[in-house]
């Protein structure tokens, strides 16, 4: 595992036919990834990770570990995410091989040929995802994104952006519900513009 990394910055470089090219860097370190349309993009996966951590840091049921799959055809990225609250431990194992579900359903790459381990700040790794999520929005808006990505699926990860950006909702013991007001959603949405 790297020493604490001081910097993060997410890039997507291209975005066509179905594919996502995404490149994380991490100081001085440079990974880049190319991913298929099978599954989640890299950067509405790393958005929807983010997200899910900051739900578990709320609900105090830390330490927290998620993880998402990229797809390249053949082969996989694993993207695994740990965080106590305050620093997240990210792994990133690629490999030629199918990804395989043990007994109780964990999804684990097997015999990765690379793997990476980063250590970076929680709102390092947050603000990154934060911001090139807003360039790519800017660039290509919601609908665009999802037309570039596999003709037209609801694929962009609004909601999570939104709660990463500050959205709460509201949820109603009684009823069972949850609620959120889409005057401050699209104030939220208009302040970033």
């Amino acid at each position: 595992m790297s020493e604490l990394e001081n910097k993060v910055e997410i890039e997507v470089v291209a975005m066509n036919n179905g594919w996502q090219s995404i490149l994380l860097k991490l100081d001085e370190t440079g990974i880049g990834f190319l991913a298929s349309y099978v599954g989640d993009t890299p950067l509405s996966s790393l958005i929807t990770l983010a997200a899910e951590i900051d739900i578990d840091i709320e609900d105090e049921e830390v330490p927290c570990k998620r993880h998402k799959e990229w797809y390249q055809e053949p082969g996989t990225l694993q993207i695994i995410l740990e965080c106590d609250g305050t620093v997240d431990e990210i792994t990133i194992k690629k490999t030629n091989e199918s990804i395989w579900e043990d007994d109780q359903g964990v999804i684990e790459v097997k015999d990765p040929y690379e793997t990476y381990h980063f250590k970076v700040k929680h709102e390092a790794f947050k603000n990154a995802v934060i911001a090139e999520a807003i360039r790519i929005l800017k660039e290509y808006g919601i609908r665009g994104y999802n037309e570039n990505w596999n003709d037209g699926p609801d694929n962009f990860p609004v909601a999570a952006l939104l709660q990463l950006l500050g959205n709460k909702a509201n949820y109603d013991e009684d009823s069972e519900t949850s609620t959120s007001s889409l005057e401050e959603e699209v104030n939220l949405l208009k302040s970033i513009l």
